[in-house]
């Protein structure tokens, strides 16, 4: 049985700040194998500090990099029937999204960092055109909320995450991280993610409790793998 620890929402653009953040994470749990979710929302080729480390970082072993698009946000008018969910942060809902310079930013993250990338769209969701697109890309795979898939070969794995600042939402979302990491053990769900956002990066008891999902994970068996091993 394994798990994946994931750092979604990552952003290009905070530059040499992104160093800072991933070792801060790695360093509160454990010093586990890594897989960054980054939102390429700055030219690549003008990000070559942060770029750089997550290079490094892969060649050891340590770091693997998804793409998680550009923006992180709906575009004007789309998805409105899941807004309490996305919060207007699903990219590839409708299809209006920039398909032009998602591809060249996910081509040109390949070629800088010398390996083929997963994609998971923002908030693991996207409509028909949107996973069209995304397929097209050829990504080494593709992430929803509860499956990783490449190619014909799909596999189930849960997601345990939080991911808000929201006092009301965070009793709702730790209730149920607690139901799915309990029933994934019951059943040994053999492949899990669980997921940090920035905004539980600066929640200390959001982080606590975190913390102790993968505690708890590691003493039921579960090994930690990059997110590309759960395939």
């Amino acid at each position: 049985m394994r798990y994946a620890l994931c750092f979604h929402d990552l952003r290009l653009s905070e530059g040499a700040r992104l160093p800072e953040l991933v070792d801060g994470l790695r360093a509160y749990m454990a010093g586990v194998p890594l897989t960054c979710h980054l939102i390429a929302d700055a030219d690549p080729d003008a990000s070559k500090e942060p770029l750089r480390y997550f290079r490094d970082g892969i060649r050891s072993g340590e770091l693997e990099l998804v793409f998680h698009g550009i923006s992180h946000r709906c575009a004007e008018g789309s998805g409105k029937r899941w807004v309490w969910y996305h919060k207007n942060q699903a990219e590839f809902l409708g299809a209006d999204f920039d398909a032009g310079l998602n591809e060249f930013r996910f081509r040109r993250l390949q070629e800088i960092l010398g390996v083929r990338l997963g994609i998971c769209p923002p908030c693991w969701i996207a409509e028909k055109a949107g996973w069209e697109f995304l397929q097209g890309l050829n990504p080494l795979f593709l992430e929803s909320l509860f499956q990783l898939w490449q190619g014909r070969r799909r596999r189930l794995s849960p997601v345990i995450s939080l991911g808000s600042d929201s006092n009301r939402e965070l009793i709702l979302l730790r209730t149920g991280a607690r139901a799915i990491a309990f029933a994934s053990r019951l059943l040994r769900a053999e492949r899990l993610r669980l997921v940090v956002h920035p905004v539980d990066y600066r929640n200390p008891e959001s982080m606590a409790f975190l913390h102790s999902r993968l505690k708890s994970l590691q003493a039921s068996g579960y090994q930690p793998v990059l997110q590309r091993n759960l395939l």
